[in-house]
């Protein structure tokens, strides 16, 4: 959705996106080439319900498992971790079990809500994205060997009001001290 409001206009002087929506706006010359930089990453993880009960998604067997036993999940339909879900439950081997339990949210960063709102028993999106939600519980991040990270690049307006302070804006997420709050916020360095 920002993508698409860059793309109609919507004057910005620093855009956060996914490498690949960026690469596309350098290409449209809607973000200044060679302002790019990669400042933060965020896994996939699993959201549920505060004070449910939490499935066992440790390993890839028992995240399976739990795929499996969920009565429904939820998961974006537009976005880098939707996608990446949609080729795990596949290459997992169920998609077609898991299809008529699955919920596509088309609300951006609304999926752990969606979780809380009871359309769905368990969730999945990034981890930053379910954190801040009131009633939702991070029950863990996807199994290493299943892992897909979500990475935020952030890059200049051709038209930016000052770009040497939109430069500064940028690095200021990647200095040292913004470390822990990333990390506070369910993210790592980019």
């Amino acid at each position: 959705p920002l993508k698409r409001q860059i793309e109609t206009g919507e004057t910005f002087d620093v855009a956060i996106l996914t490498p690949p929506l960026i690469e596309d706006l350098v290409k449209q010359g809607k973000v200044a080439a060679g302002t790019k930089s990669d400042i933060a990453k965020a896994g996939i993880g699993v959201a549920g319900r505060t004070g449910a009960p939490r499935p066992d998604i440790s390993t890839p067997e028992a995240f399976k498992r739990a795929l499996i036993n969920a009565k429904s999940i939820v998961y974006s339909k537009e976005g880098q971790s939707g996608t990446a879900m949609a080729k795990l439950i596949d290459r997992l081997g169920i998609a077609a079990e898991m299809k008529p339990k699955t919920v596509l949210e088309t609300r951006s960063g609304h999926t752990a809500i969606a979780v809380v709102e009871g359309k769905a028993e368990l969730g999945f999106t990034i981890i930053s994205e379910i954190l801040p939600v009131s009633g939702a519980e991070l029950v863990g991040p996807l199994p290493a060997e299943l892992q897909s990270y979500v990475v935020f690049t952030a890059a200049i307006s051709p038209n930016a009001r000052d770009a040497k302070a939109a430069r500064a804006f940028i690095n200021f997420f990647m200095a040292p001290s913004a470390l822990p709050v990333l990390k506070s916020k369910g993210m790592e360095p980019g």
